[in-house]
């Protein structure tokens, strides 16, 4: 038995001896901790931590190399009063804090994954047209009056007259689909296309302006849109905010819907209905 324990010690001290080669010079039988300065103490415990032994194994050490339990106690309290002493191996710190890394990236690598799965099953192609604060799908007024732009009440309609003569209307189309002109009365333009006004436009204002007639006028008119009219729109069903808007007149039902917030999750992008 006591060969088996001999043996463990011999193997012990092998092992201290190789982690201490760095301060293998330090005489530990004849140390005494109290007549050691702050350097002093300071610089064995760089040594053992760039060695990595914490205070534990360098007590150890110290032991085995012939120190006193007292003054063991004595070095290991002089250690613990070295201000950034953790009672810790660099090893072991540097441990710590790699498994800490480790732990924290596989959280973060888990935490996009989950992400990215949760986008990708939730995520319908073409949503991000109604949910993205970064577009907006207006209606441009500031265009060319489109030819095929059909008249109604709420229209605003610009006439230049130039040439020998000159004069300028602004009207709006009444509720009753008509606009007023002096000395001319009446002219309905509700339901005619921008391009068939004018021409309608054109043959009123000839009785009071001679020069529109015959095949070398003199006068000439010009028919404008100005400002448009809203139109409102009832939007049912799988949609976000379902109600009725007050949309331009230029709109088209893409401009609609996407007022409407765009179809909800149960809704579908591929059977909308215009009634």
């Amino acid at each position: 038995m006591s060969r088996k324990i001999t043996l463990l010690l011999f193997l012990a001290l092998i092992s201290l001896n190789i982690l201490a080669q760095s301060i293998s010079s330090i005489d530990f039988e004849n140390l005494k901790s109290d007549e050691l300065s702050d350097a002093q103490i300071t610089q064995i415990y760089r040594q053992a931590q760039e060695q990595g032994l914490s205070i534990d194994e360098l007590s150890s050490l110290a032991i085995a190399r012939g120190m006193s339990p007292t003054e063991v106690a004595k070095l290991r309290s002089r250690f613990n009063s070295i201000p950034d002493n953790k009672n810790s191996s660099i090893a072991e710190i540097t441990a710590t804090q790699n498994r800490l890394r480790t732990n924290e990236d596989d959280t973060k690598i888990s935490k996009v994954n989950t992400v990215s799965v949760s986008d990708t099953e939730k995520k319908i192609f073409g949503s991000d047209l109604f949910t993205s604060k970064n577009l907006s799908f207006e209606p441009s007024q500031n265009v060319p009056t489109p030819k095929n732009y059909v008249l109604g009440a709420g229209d605003q309609v610009i006439i230049d007259v130039y040439g020998a003569a000159e004069d300028n209307y602004i009207l709006t189309v009444s509720p009753e689909g008509s606009i007023q002109i002096r000395n001319i009365g009446p002219i309905p333009l509700s339901g005619l296309t921008i391009e068939e006004a004018s021409i309608r436009i054109k043959t009123r204002l000839s009785s009071i302006y001679s020069g529109l007639k015959g095949n070398n006028p003199d006068t000439f008119v010009q028919v404008t849109l100005g400002s448009i009219r809203s139109i409102k729109v009832h939007i049912i069903g799988e949609v976000k905010l379902p109600g009725t808007f007050n949309v331009s007149s230029l709109s088209t039902v893409f401009n609609a819907l996407y007022v409407a917030g765009g179809p909800s999750k149960n809704g579908t992008y591929r059977a909308i209905k215009v009634i």
